[in-house]
């Protein structure tokens, strides 16, 4: 599978298969999450100096601090991956530019296989 990465504002990009979760940043367990991540040193702001409208947080622990919207982040994430099944890789399609990626040959666009690959033997 490419290496799909997901806009999160300003010309940055997260690693797509890394997100973990996609948050408010109002809440108090975020707030939290937050101030830890700040002073473990793994907190990231791409906000450009907006007010931060959404807290994205990856597998590595990392969390990044976006002035996009959820609900823009989140679109932009399940547009890319609703194609599933279709024989393209997730993203690649012409009107979703919101994640960028190639096909392992290093081609953009469609490619032979299905990349979750066919039902094996017996499966429906």
């Amino acid at each position: 599978m490419p290496d799909l990465f997901l806009n999160i504002g300003h010309g940055n990009a997260v690693r797509a298969s890394q997100v973990v979760a996609i948050l408010n940043p109002s809440g108090a367990p975020v707030v939290r999450l937050r101030s830890d991540a700040r002073k473990a040193g793994r907190l990231v702001d791409v906000s450009q100096g907006h007010r931060t409208r959404s807290v994205i947080l990856t597998a590595s622990g990392h969390v990044f601090e976006s002035s996009l919207e959820v609900s823009e982040l989140t679109g932009r994430f399940n547009k890319a991956f609703s194609g599933r099944g279709a024989g393209r890789y997730p993203g690649s399609g012409p009107d979703v530019g919101d994640l960028a990626g190639s096909a392992p040959d290093g081609r953009d666009g469609d490619v032979p296989d299905d990349p979750f690959g066919p039902a094996g033997p017996g499966e429906p």
